[in-house]
């Protein structure tokens, strides 16, 4: 089957919105970027029999064994911020980070499925929650 190029994100996308009154303040922001082809698998190894590559110029060895396709999954991450001032020199603010509690991960997509149709998951990342709460001084 051809494969799309490799890297190359269907779509991503970056929204943000910001409030700020002088007093209070807050953002919200989403980053987003699609699933995408990254290499066929055994990619970066010496020795590996996957012509025709991307980077072509590979020696032709039989038996021709390629790999399947690997994919870096969809991923999407939501982030907020709301800060107070309560004077001159001082704010309060609470920040959170990946607040949709998202993933990553690569697969190989609808290629090599289990027999019940479930993706073959190479490896699921997972940095966290991070939620933090904290005052700015500024002099």
């Amino acid at each position: 089957a051809p494969l799309p190029p490799a890297r190359e994100a269907k779509y991503s996308y970056n929204m943000a919105m910001w409030y700020d009154d002088g007093r209070f303040s807050a953002r919200f922001a989403v980053q987003a970027v699609s699933s995408f082809f990254s290499c066929i698998a055994g990619c970066g190894q010496l020795g590996m029999n996957n012509y025709p590559s991307a980077g072509g110029g590979a020696n032709i060895k039989l038996p021709y064994n390629p790999g399947s396709p690997n994919f870096r999954d969809a991923t999407r991450f939501i982030d907020g911020r709301l800060g107070c001032k309560l004077g001159p020199h001082v704010e309060l603010f609470v920040e959170g980070r990946n607040l949709g509690n998202a993933t990553t991960s690569n697969s190989q997509g609808p290629y090599t499925p289990f027999a019940d149709g479930t993706p073959n998951m190479l490896d699921l990342n997972y940095a966290g929650r991070r939620l933090m709460v904290g005052m700015n001084y500024r002099n």
